[in-house]
């Protein structure tokens, strides 16, 4: 797999996701081990958050906002999903903040010692939307730019094998809580991926494990089935324009989600993931 680039290319409806890879050179939907969450409608609040830029360059500029919307239950969910204050990552090519491309970026990487006599390791990352990368469970940095326009980001670390990645993933909405944004004058579907590559060979590919935590938009909650590791299939759920009926019909009002808490150790090499499904992933161009 050395040299290829494939890309995580995630169901319509998946809104946020975990992604971990380990390199060595219902018809209930809420279950007694799963707490499944159904909310509906957007976010009561929104407002900017820690990832709100202003974009001073061009391209398709969306200003990302975050919100809270709490469930019947009197659970609150802080969307589109919990966020790092952390720094991000150094720009490889940000036209929003950064200038367009950075072609002094090798130069400008510091590396991150996680072990004084390990591995040193550069890994580039481009997420649609938005990322958050760990190491071994340390923090390496975010998404600059957590809507569009797109990006790209350079971390180095040195680092003992084996490493465990460990990467939160967002497709950003515009309707927070709904899964949906505005595209050509219609309310539409996001879609969304995930692309690493590392200097030692290591790529983003099948062999990663995804957990989905939060999925929209949904007419009816039912057609989720979870499995016996509490991992959320929707497959069977409709995922498009023209199956979502609540897109056509008041969506911000009748469109639905299914919410699963995030781990606090999510991140860690020492997280249970048995059963985590793998990415789907097209073929290699």
């Amino acid at each position: 797999m050395k040299g290829t680039l494939p890309y995580f290319v995630f169901a319509a409806v998946l809104i946020l996701a975990t992604c971990e890879g380990r390199s060595t050179v219902e018809v209930s939907v809420t279950t007694e081990a799963t707490p499944l969450v159904i909310t509906q409608g957007v976010a009561q609040q929104t407002g900017p958050c820690s990832v709100t830029v202003d974009c001073e360059g061009g391209g398709n500029i969306r200003e990302a906002l975050c919100g809270e919307l709490t469930a019947d239950d009197g659970s609150v969910w802080v969307l589109p999903a919990p966020i790092s204050d952390g720094e991000p990552a150094l720009d490889v090519f940000n036209e929003c903040t950064g200038g367009g491309a950075n072609p002094d970026y090798e130069s400008d990487l510091i590396p991150t010692i996680l072990n004084e006599e390990g591995e040193e390791i550069t890994a580039f990352l481009f997420g649609d939307n938005y990322f958050e990368f760990y190491v071994n469970g340390q923090f390496m940095g975010r998404d600059a730019v957590a809507f569009t326009p797109f990006n790209s980001h350079v971390t180095r670390y040195r680092v003992d094998y084996p490493v465990t990645y460990a990467a939160s993933l967002v497709d950003w909405e515009g309707y927070l809580g709904v899964g949906l944004e505005d595209q050509q004058d219609r309310i539409h579907i996001g879609d969304a991926g995930f692309i690493a590559t590392f200097s030692d060979g290591t790529v983003t590919n099948e062999g990663w494990k995804c957990k989905a935590f939060y999925v929209a938009p949904l007419d009816d909650p039912g057609c989720i089935v979870i499995d016996e590791h509490g991992n959320l299939d929707s497959s069977g759920c409709a995922s498009t324009d023209d199956t979502v009926s609540c897109i056509s019909n008041d969506p911000t009002n009748t469109c639905r989600a299914a919410h699963l808490p995030l781990p606090d150790d999510w991140m860690s090499p020492e997280f249970d993931d048995p059963g985590c499904p793998r990415p789907p992933t097209p073929p290699t161009r």
